[in-house]
């Protein structure tokens, strides 16, 4: 059960990194965030300014590891937007955000339900099909090997 254990967590931690990479280097795909945050004039003394004191001007890998840094130090940096620690604002945000994901998985949940309920009631009405097939609009299949005998009847 522990081996178990510790090959789960190692995979989840190698899951978790990979994403942060992928992520990381993704975002950086677009160029300087400067050109995104800065209005659309900018000097190139504003945006050599900005980069400076947010550290996009050092190597990428230089960022990377700095960046990795403060996530295990549950330091996620500074909102550029808003100017306050990143952590702040999406807590501020998390009741909404579970506000939000609790009414999507009840009405899911209630639509399941009630589509389940119609499909066992009437299976051969064509607006309970789709809830029956495995592809939308596709009859889902049917096996007829479980109530059978499993000989067939010859003449």
């Amino acid at each position: 059960m522990v081996l178990f254990l510790r090959r789960r967590v190692l995979s989840s931690v190698v899951a978790l990194l990979g994403v942060t990479i992928v992520v990381f280097f993704l975002a950086r795909l677009t160029g300087s965030p400067a050109l995104v945050y800065l209005p659309q004039g900018a000097s190139a003394e504003a945006i050599a300014d900005f980069n400076a004191a947010n550290g996009y001007d050092r190597p990428l890998v230089e960022q990377f590891f700095s960046f990795l840094g403060g996530i295990l130090r549950l330091d996620f940096g500074e909102s550029v937007w808003q100017q306050r620690p990143a952590a702040t604002v999406v807590l501020e945000s998390m009741p909404q955000t579970l506000l939000l994901a609790f009414v999507a998985m009840s009405l899911s949940l209630v639509v399941s339900v009630v589509l389940g309920t119609l499909s066992a009631c009437t299976p051969s009405r064509p607006p309970t099909r789709p809830s029956r097939s495995s592809r939308w609009g596709w009859p889902a299949s049917r096996s007829s090997g479980s109530r059978s005998s499993g000989s067939s009847s010859s003449r």
